[in-house]
């Protein structure tokens, strides 16, 4: 009579695993994991723009405009203006021009997709340089120099985007935002979407030096344009990256007391998260677990990280190792 056993099984997309054979165990068993192998995915899986209100959660756009720098008095821009805040005032007195991006949600208009960050991060700046004329032809007419398009870059795990000074507004969309991992100090611009980045107007000591009508010029209040050129996601957009340990659930299992819950938790492990990696997780200290049934054909295997999202794995299936054994009351 076998007392114990091994399984080696892989995963499929449906989460099921079905066996050749049935299996009919007697008596009260036990099963453990001993190892598991994965390979962590760098593909995001998103669904098709289907409505209206769905394409302008996953589109852009950027807003070019200045705002009136210098003095607020009319004499101290006449005497201590120069050539470039005198552009730069004229060119605030022109209307703001909105150019819209929307090239990934016509990727997504055509059926559902799967992406890696490179490739929704070079659609996006596909989008921008099909703007490049637009964004040209705006600048000269308002009389500024052109200094280029904004551009989506990857740094670090995180999502950067560079603008020239000319950009006072960039929005994205909110299904946009998340994804790209700006989720943090970002403000609501309208139902779908949010801004990422405002330039501001603000006071600043001024910085020239004299006296105008017997007091002192820093006296007198004077505006400067914000210096800052790019905004950084707070979060790191790597998919899986929300968690940091990896729970395994098994519908052969009976129902325990985790925590607060009753749950067929079979092991949990920290997540590593380097991708195109093939992972070896052999575990040293092995925990037994009750059957819920002894006839077997097929079941469940869950791989959720600590938010309760599944974890995407790559070509690779995940395969796990389990030892099941007869259960010595």
């Amino acid at each position: 009579m076998v007392d114990d056993f091994y399984l080696s099984c892989s995963l499929d997309d449906d989460r099921r695993i079905k066996l050749k054979e049935s299996l009919h165990l007697h008596g009260k068993w036990e099963m453990a994991l001993i190892e598991m192998v994965y390979e962590l995915s760098d593909r995001i899986e998103l669904e098709k723009t289907a409505s209206y209100d769905d394409t302008w959660r996953m589109t852009c756009f950027f807003q070019l405009g200045t705002n009136k720098v210098d003095f607020d008095d009319v004499n101290l821009r006449r005497k201590f203006g120069n050539e470039y805040t005198t552009n730069w005032n004229l060119a605030a007195d022109k209307h703001d021009r909105y150019v819209f991006i929307d090239s990934l949600t016509k990727e997504l208009s055509k059926g559902k997709q799967q992406f890696t960050m490179r490739e929704i991060v070079s659609l996006l700046n596909v989008g921008i340089k099909e703007k490049t004329d637009d964004i040209k032809n705006y600048i000269q007419s308002v009389g500024l120099p052109y200094e280029g398009v904004p551009e989506f870059l990857i740094v670090d795990s995180k999502i950067k985007i560079t603008f020239p000074k000319y950009v006072k507004r960039v929005c994205l969309g909110k299904n946009l935002c998340s994804l790209l991992g700006f989720v943090e100090y970002v403000e609501e611009y309208s139902g779908m979407m949010n801004y990422v980045y405002y330039r501001d107007v603000r006071w600043t000591p001024c910085p020239y030096v004299g006296e105008h009508l017997g007091k002192p010029l820093s006296y007198f209040e004077f505006k400067a344009v914000e210096r800052t050129t790019d905004v950084v996601a707070d979060e790191d957009f790597q998919i899986n990256a929300k968690g940091k340990n990896m729970f395994i659930y098994c519908s052969l299992l009976d129902y325990r007391v985790v925590g607060s819950i009753s749950t067929p938790l079979l092991r949990f492990t920290p997540l590593k998260v380097t991708k195109h990696t093939i992972n070896l997780v052999e575990f040293e200290n092995v925990f037994y677990y009750s059957l819920l049934y002894n006839d077997i054909n097929e079941f469940n295997i869950d791989v959720l990280n600590e938010l309760g999202i599944p974890i995407r794995f790559y070509k690779t299936k995940p395969t796990f190792l389990l030892h099941f054994r007869r259960k010595h009351v």
